[in-house]
């Protein structure tokens, strides 16, 4: 009763394994494979419990020939599989090939089910378990049996050879690791498992040590798959114990309470109540499998979505898609998305360069770089969707790259394009612990991915014209610094010529000490006026990053005015400076507003004639703002170009570059002002508006 029981709950293991092994990722071609070479040891389970717990000679017919079936199909499964791994290399001829291998399986195992009917009516159960007793009742199965046993052992010893030649290829260590494994051990202990009614049964102690075996068979098997990478151990450790330790439970409990029922089961029929039980566990694994991988989507993945709310999540987030405008946004936007609202447990964003020549990740918190044109990315650009790392493993050539996307545990990989051109791609790994993506899962992630592409290059288009920006207010610093580098020539001259005429005065004449001192503060006088200028100088030309804080205003503006004051007397203008306190506080860049000042005061010089009067007026615009107002009486902005003054590049002199108001507006508008051209009969007026600093609230 105990091997019977412990029979039961192997089967349950195997059972459970197929079907966590599938379903973990069902479209994998190896997964596939590999719940499909572990049916042969579950019929082979099932042979031994219909043999010893059953008298009747139709359940030790129908054990004897699940056996058969599962040793016959085992085998070209097996060689099949070879074509696989470690690469895909079935073509159309050798899929002939196979199709005839399973043809031939077919006709064996049906000369071996024919063949076994001529057996007499009455056969003892030790003449099956002695077999060359058997052999002589039906000398024709005996026949069959060498067939079968020469075309088995030639499949065998073809797939060790193709596997041992496989090693030859570029291959990562880790799949000559599982080579060697399947060599060195899943091989010939299937070779145990699935000749186990020979081997075994007509020894004192055969069962016992079928036990182990195939106990032993289903742990090298978990090592297998654990070592092959497709499943996680939390999946194990579930598999093993979770659903078929939870249904023996249930069924004992069940059995034990209608115990009654079960022995008039067994009667009736004739059954051993160990097959009663089997058949209950076998139910209810049938019944309740579906319900229990619903359910433990929800209580063993930590509160992860599911695909219902997987859907609803992207769906919700596709809108935020169409607000982002740099690659910071997109950064911090998936990864709430992903990390946060769908606890994927690994995602990374790669996109091409500048240069085309590698991927590299979009936020820069790796160090992981691809080739713009290695075999991921030619790839990527052949198959045009979402992979899973498993099928592209199995087409791979070089081992570089495919190693890489291992040891970062990758499990999708997403290619993005815009228009035919192949501009990134996504990598991820699993959607939440011990659990694959959902064919569902990864239809809605392709989807919601292919709004992506547009937004990259939404950004980069930003970002570009952020950075020529920058660039054009560092061209047009320079431009204003030119235009006023000739007043300061001038202004450093007149100090040169002091400190040169008290020099020689001291170096020629004999002084008296009061003197001397006279002509020595001439020139400390002069050499201070020389460093005030050349500071106003560099503190035009620095280019550094703005730091908005609270500054008066009135002190830069006459600061501008004073950078300008040569330009101003050569044309004979007139400036009418207004302020209503000598402490007027706004909150922005002391160097940006003198940029702007400046601009605005030098194209008001080029506008105006000799004579002509500049106002300027600083002041409060009720409690939250500060005024600059810049009004001329120059040659007055056309009506219909006055709706294009701030545009990049519109210019209406000669020699301008258009890039001075709307790097100017750009800049107060990131200091959260406004800069304005307002109508005015006799003047042309400009308005700055700032926010005004706290402190200076009346």
């Amino acid at each position: 009763m105990l091997i019977n029981v412990f029979l039961v709950i192997l089967f349950v293991f195997d059972f459970a394994l197929i079907y966590m092994i599938y379903f973990y990722n069902p479209s994998g071609t190896i997964n596939r494979f590999l719940s499909l070479l572990l049916i042969p040891i579950m019929l082979s389970n099932i042979e031994m419990l219909l043999l010893m717990t059953v008298e009747s000679s139709l359940s030790i017919d129908i054990g004897l020939n699940m056996a058969f079936l599962g040793g016959l199909s085992f085998f070209p499964m097996f060689y099949h599989f070879s074509f696989y791994y470690p690469r895909n290399v079935m073509t159309g001829k050798r899929k002939k090939r196979v199709i005839i291998l399973y043809i031939g399986t077919i006709v064996i195992g049906a000369g071996l089910f024919f063949t076994y009917l001529l057996k007499p009516e009455v056969v003892s159960k030790a003449d099956v378990f002695h077999i060359f007793e058997f052999f002589k009742i039906i000398p024709a199965f005996f026949v069959f049996y060498i067939i079968m046993f020469i075309y088995t052992s030639g499949l065998l010893a073809v797939t060790i050879r193709k596997f041992i030649k496989s090693c030859n290829m570029n291959l990562m260590a880790s799949e000559k690791r599982n080579i060697i494994m399947i060599i060195a051990g899943f091989i010939p202990t299937s070779i145990f498992m699935l000749f186990s009614y020979f081997l075994f049964l007509p020894l004192r102690s055969g069962m016992k040590i079928y036990l182990v075996l195939s106990a032993f068979y289903t742990v090298y098997f978990i090592i297998l798959l654990l070592s092959f990478g497709y499943l996680d151990k939390k999946a194990i450790v579930r598999t093993l114990f979770t659903y078929p330790v939870t249904i023996v439970i249930i069924v004992l409990i069940f059995n034990y309470g209608l115990k009654g029922f079960n022995d008039n089961i067994s009667s009736h029929f004739g059954l051993n109540p160990s097959i009663v039980l089997f058949s209950e566990i076998l139910i209810l694994m049938l019944l309740l499998f579906p319900v229990v991988r619903v359910f433990e989507s929800r209580l063993l993945r930590g509160g992860s979505s599911v695909p219902g709310d997987f859907h609803n999540s992207l769906k919700k987030s596709a809108a935020g898609l169409s607000d982002i405008v740099s690659m910071t946004e997109l950064n911090t936007y998936l990864d709430g998305l992903f990390y946060q609202q769908l606890q994927i447990t690994k995602y990374m964003l790669l996109i091409s360069t500048e240069s085309g020549g590698e991927f590299a990740p979009a936020d820069g918190r790796e160090d992981l770089r691809f080739p713009g044109y290695g075999e991921l990315a030619g790839k990527l650009e052949g198959y045009r969707k979402i992979m899973n790392i498993q099928q592209m493993s199995l087409a791979w050539h070089e081992g570089e790259e495919l190693q890489t996307l291992y040891d970062q545990k990758i499990v999708l990989i997403a290619p993005l394009f815009n228009r035919q051109e192949l501009i990134g791609f996504f990598l991820f790994g699993e959607p939440g612990p011990a659990r694959a993506w959902y064919p569902s899962e990864v239809d809605e992630l392709e989807f919601f991915l292919s709004g992506v592409p547009v937004v990259i290059a939404r950004c980069s288009m930003h970002e570009k014209a952020i950075a020529l920006e920058k660039r054009q207010a560092s061209i047009e610093k320079m431009a204003v610094l030119s235009e006023i580098s000739s007043g300061i020539a001038h202004e450093i001259r007149n100090p040169l010529s002091i400190i040169s005429a008290s020099a020689e005065t001291m170096a020629l004449r004999e002084l008296s000490a009061d003197e001397v001192r006279r002509f020595a503060s001439y020139i400390q006088d002069e050499t201070q006026r020389m460093s005030r200028l050349l500071s106003r100088i560099l503190s035009i030309s620095v280019n550094s990053e703005a730091k908005h804080q609270p500054v008066n205003i009135v002190k830069i503006i006459r600061r501008a005015l004073d950078l300008v004051s040569t330009k101003l007397r050569k044309k004979n203008l007139i400036i009418d400076f207004k302020s209503e306190s000598e402490s007027v506080v706004a909150v922005i860049d002391n160097e940006v507003l003198m940029q702007v000042c400046l601009n605005l005061i030098l194209n008001a010089v080029d506008a105006m004639s000799d004579g002509m009067r500049l106002r300027v007026d600083v002041g409060y615009l009720g409690e939250s703002q500060a005024s600059i107002i810049f009004a001329n009486q120059g040659q007055k902005i056309p009506d219909d170009v006055r709706g294009r003054i701030f545009d990049p590049f519109f210019t209406t002199k000669k020699t301008g570059t258009g890039l001075g108001l709307s790097i100017s507006k750009r800049l107060i508008k990131d200091a959260s002002g406004e800069i304005n051209l307002l109508n005015s009969g006799d003047e042309t007026v400009f308005q700055i508006l700032l926010p005004a600093s706290a402190d200076s609230v009346r």
